[in-house]
């Protein structure tokens, strides 16, 4: 608080100078001459009235004079703002119109100029688009990345997700690649306007170096790939400028939608394919959603997480499908539902059970099926390798004589090291009829030992015979080679006789 009150009254109640008085307040000589002229300008001496406190005081002393009224009439500004927007309007024209309208109160030219240009100065400014259907697509990639695990060495790399908007429509398409190259880019794009099913008269993409060689401001030139993928499209690829995400606002919403309702999401789950991140059987149960008044009822997190579970239902039936196709199982039909443990087959259901569970498999075990002709061998290896498919696991069903033939083919067209590579990455290899006739000179049981060799210890192995495991080091005829291949097949096998039904 000033200290205007104890000025007044020191110096109408004292003899002090005002140097004296400076002194005494701890203030300059210069402040207390100031309050003294503001006091005699309001015509206060000593005392104050007894109504005025000190903030009364305060404000008597240095309450401003009212403003003068001005004598010149104030334009509309808003209404200037608005014709200098049509086509061959000036500000030299309007301040014309506006001396005309009110005469002598009106500001000269230069004041007119000046004033509108300090209140247009203080407007926001805003850049508005206007799309019209079919004419803008907009491209970007979303800054997040989704992990995909190399599911054979586990080794995680980023997955980059492209997002492509309609400027009228905002209808939005994204996809994950690799990464964020010119090939990424352009098949960003290419899916995208297969989506959509046709063509804009203008695409509107980010900014990258790997579209653009030449980041001008105005006039960015295309690299050759992309200006020939607009050329293929018949359409125009303009990039928007450098750090202005507003000419692509569009997009960068899309990407924002992206992140938060599907990234976030699937935040959790895992993935081993850019492939694995499309989502065909969400899309289907979304357009059964669209014609279910039902679904539509229901909240949006109910509706969405139906559509992750169809999603991951889709994904797993496919998953499966594609492994019973590449095992090329005899018996594609069988399964362990349907086996029949009664008439004095004498299997044992609680080792089927455990068979089952394909735990075996994944222990790296073998399993031995023996038994007489019609017995049901071949039919219970093709269940086990049933259950192993729909568990996940790799199969492979293969007759033996059929595989010495494809190996002694392999040998001569320079492909038995990647047949050899090929069965020793399968999780379950299984070997139908074993011993079901005697070796010819054709047969080499060195090649045999080399796909056994390859699997033990790394994965399982089933073979059905009708040969008794005792007869099988003479079958083999070599001694050395036959103790090395039974090794292999039977140190960590599990022996299951399978006799017929009575």
């Amino acid at each position: 608080m000033r200290k205007i009150r104890d000025v007044l009254r020191y110096r109408h109640s004292t003899d002090l100078s005002l140097e004296a008085i400076a002194r005494a307040l701890n203030i300059s000589k210069g402040v207390v001459a100031k309050y003294l002229k503001l006091a005699a300008d309001a015509g206060l001496g000593w005392p104050p009235p007894a109504e005025l406190d000190d903030g009364a005081l305060e404000r008597r002393l240095y309450s401003q004079p009212s403003a003068r009224a001005s004598a010149f009439t104030e334009p509309d500004y808003a209404l200037v703002h608005q014709e200098l927007k049509r086509k061959g309007v000036t500000l030299t024209l309007l301040w014309e119109e506006y001396r005309a309208t009110v005469g002598d109160t009106a500001f000269q030219y230069t004041a007119f100029c000046t004033r509108y240009k300090a209140w247009a100065g203080k407007l926001k400014r805003s850049m508005r688009q206007t799309h019209r259907a079919g004419e803008k697509l907009f491209a970007d990639y979303a800054g997040p990345t989704m992990p995909i695990i190399d599911a054979d060495t586990g080794e995680i790399r980023p997955a980059s997700i492209f997002v492509a908007v309609l400027g009228a429509s905002s209808y939005t398409f994204a996809c994950a690649t690799p990464g964020q190259t010119q090939l990424d880019w352009l098949t960003g794009l290419d899916r995208a306007l297969r989506f959509i099913g046709g063509v804009p008269e203008l695409i509107v993409p980010d900014n990258p170096r790997a579209l653009v060689t030449v980041a001008n401001r105005y006039e960015p030139e295309l690299n050759r790939a992309t200006a020939e993928f607009a050329t293929h499209f018949g359409t125009v690829i303009l990039p928007a400028r450098p750090r202005k995400p507003q000419d692509k606002a569009k997009v960068e919403v899309g990407v924002q939608v992206v992140e938060r309702w599907i990234m976030a999401r699937l935040r959790h789950r895992q993935f081993f394919s850019v492939n694995a991140l499309r989502l065909p059987g969400m899309a289907a149960a979304f357009a059964e959603q669209q014609t279910n008044a039902a679904s539509m009822s229901l909240p949006f997190d109910e509706r969405f997480a139906m559509l992750v579970d169809r999603e991951h239902t889709w994904r797993e039936n496919r998953r499966i499908a594609r492994l019973l196709r590449e095992a090329k199982l005899r018996s594609s039909q069988a399964c362990l539902e349907d086996v029949r443990y009664g008439g004095g087959r004498k299997l044992d259901k609680a080792l089927m059970g455990q068979l089952g569970s394909c735990q075996w498999i994944r222990a790296h075990q073998n399993l031995i099926l023996t038994g007489a002709t019609g017995c049901g061998k071949t039919w219970l290896a093709c269940a086990l390798g049933n259950a192993a498919c729909r568990q996940g696991l790799s199969v492979v069903y293969v007759r033996t004589p059929r595989l010495f033939e494809e190996l002694r083919i392999a040998h001569g067209d320079g492909s038995f090291g990647k047949r050899l590579s090929s069965l020793a990455k399968t999780d379950l290899l299984i070997l139908d009829d074993w011993g079901l006739a005697p070796l010819g000179q054709a047969e080499r049981n060195d090649d045999l030992l080399e796909v056994l060799d390859d699997r033990v210890g790394t994965r399982s192995t089933v073979i059905t015979s009708q040969l008794p495991v005792e007869h099988w080091h003479a079958y083999l005829n070599d001694p050395t080679l036959a103790d090395a291949i039974l090794d292999r097949v039977s140190a960590i096998a599990v022996m299951a006789p399978v006799t017929k039904e009575e």
